[in-house]
């Protein structure tokens, strides 16, 4: 059960990286490889050089060269986002790091608005990520509530339900962890009747 259920939880994640790549698709008939390395190719050299990077692993060296994207194309939201996930990969082993996320998602916010959905979803990411699960849920559920067929937010809404088990653990035991996996399982699972491509 527990395999299945950090399988899920590698193929969500692979998923929201795949949708905060600009031209990267969920659509089975386009190869997201061809399109990230096109939408590679057509940010800044910065922006290109920072994904270089993350792909490496090396995700401080890609944080100062989305800095540096985002000082010499301000206007470049996309540098912005991989900054702020960049500083969120990192806030589980440097706690600072979440509030370095926060602020750029609050740069991104007076740009595009609150409303944004990329900006939502990255902010339910940094929620969850740094053990905020209850607010979380709450903003995953209404998000939803709003786009019932985005795959990427039931997915999204599942690891958050996950979280919450591992610290119903801590809190109550596992047979309260038991039950809330069986929660984001049905949460999984509703993400692949809507999108069985993505998982295939």
């Amino acid at each position: 059960m527990e395999s299945r259920t950090a399988g899920l939880f590698a193929i969500s994640i692979a998923i929201l990286l795949s949708a905060q790549t600009p031209g990267c698709t969920s659509d089975p008939g386009e190869s997201a490889t061809t399109n990230a390395v096109s939408a590679v190719a057509q940010g800044p050299r910065e922006y290109r050089r920072g994904l270089e990077l993350v792909k490496m692993g090396n995700l401080r060296g890609a944080i100062l060269q989305f800095r540096l994207c985002k000082t010499k194309s301000p206007d470049f939201l996309d540098g912005y986002y991989e900054l702020a996930q960049a500083y969120v990969e990192l806030g589980p082993a440097y706690a600072d790091y979440f509030d370095s996320a926060q602020a750029v998602y609050d740069e991104i916010q007076t740009r595009v608005g609150e409303d944004d959905l990329r900006l939502q979803k990255g902010l339910a990411v940094l929620k969850m990520i740094s053990w905020q699960v209850d607010e979380a849920l709450v903003l995953c559920e209404d998000l939803l509530a709003n786009s019932p067929e985005d795959c990427e937010l039931w997915v999204l809404l599942g690891d958050a339900e996950r979280r919450k088990g591992m610290q119903l653990r801590e809190l109550q035991g596992y047979e309260e962890e038991a039950q809330q996996m069986k929660i984001a399982e049905q949460t999984y699972r509703k993400a692949l009747e809507l999108c069985p491509d993505d998982f295939s």
